[in-house]
């Protein structure tokens, strides 16, 4: 008797622990992964497809307006006539404003210009003033641009832009060039980026963003990071591109459909 009552309670002690087991054992089974966890590489932006359309081709001048012709009034003060200035060297004037008085004669600015020179004195006395009525575009284009005075070009803005001088020489930002531009209201000194049409269209091409496409190193080969629709990467290609509208840009060596990353080029572009 004594020894049934020693296995009962034995069994009653253990059953519990094996049930406890079995219930851990059903629910390590309920959470386990039917597939073995991936870890997939995502893009940086938006996943941008690869499609055909027609393209201009086009370029950008980035610049300001500036005065290149000066506009002389002539000052006869033969008789060394005592003057009074009211305005100096540097100082902007209106078409009309009154620059100097010369004894009992009043010498007005004929443009709206800047005072870079005064003689008030001799019978060719002068005022000579920097013509802000005739302003040009000053940038930089490449040294080997084969671009020629009086060359015309269209803006995205319909503005019209003539080449009216370009300079023989070249520094670092290559070189300088003035346009003069039809069509638009601009002042001294105003920065302004000029996106220009050259007239050249290139029908049904591949093209991409242009920020889906990078360089590693200066002057050298393009790649796009292809991704899939969601943006999981399938990998580095690498590629050729030709024009761009600012927007996209004509490429070959991928597929039509194909989506890229339109964030990864940031962190390794060098241009």
């Amino acid at each position: 008797m004594k020894k049934t009552i020693i296995i009962l309670g034995a069994i009653m002690f253990i059953l519990p622990l094996l049930l406890i087991g079995y219930v851990s054992y059903l629910e390590m089974e309920e959470y386990q992964q039917e597939e073995p966890y991936q870890i997939v590489e995502k893009a940086y932006g938006d996943p941008k497809q690869v499609f055909r359309q027609s393209i201009s081709e086009c370029f950008e001048l980035s610049g300001s307006f500036t005065a290149k012709s000066s506009i002389f009034i002539d000052v006869n003060n033969k008789d060394s006539k005592a003057v009074r200035t009211l305005a100096s060297i540097g100082d902007e004037v209106k078409n009309g404003d009154a620059i100097a008085v010369i004894g009992d004669v009043t010498v007005y600015s004929t443009v709206n210009g800047i005072i870079s020179d005064m003689n008030l004195y001799g019978k060719d006395g002068y005022v000579k003033l920097l013509d802000l009525e005739n302003l040009l575009f000053e940038c930089s284009v490449d040294e080997d641009s084969s671009m020629t005075v009086g060359d015309t070009y269209t803006t995205e803005d319909n503005e019209t832009i003539e080449l009216v001088s370009l300079s023989n020489m070249s520094d670092e930002s290559g070189r300088k060039a003035y346009f003069k531009v039809t069509g638009g209201s601009f002042i001294y000194g105003q920065a302004k980026v000029f996106k220009v049409y050259t007239g050249t269209v290139y029908q049904n091409v591949l093209v991409i963003q242009e920020k889906c496409v990078y360089q590693k190193e200066a002057g050298g080969v393009h790649y796009v990071r292809r991704v899939d629709e969601s943006g999981v990467v399938i990998g580095e290609l690498e590629v050729e591109v030709g024009i761009s509208d600012g927007t996209y840009i004509t490429i070959t060596g991928v597929e039509e459909g194909w989506y890229c990353d339109s964030g990864y080029a940031q962190f390794v572009d060098l241009q």
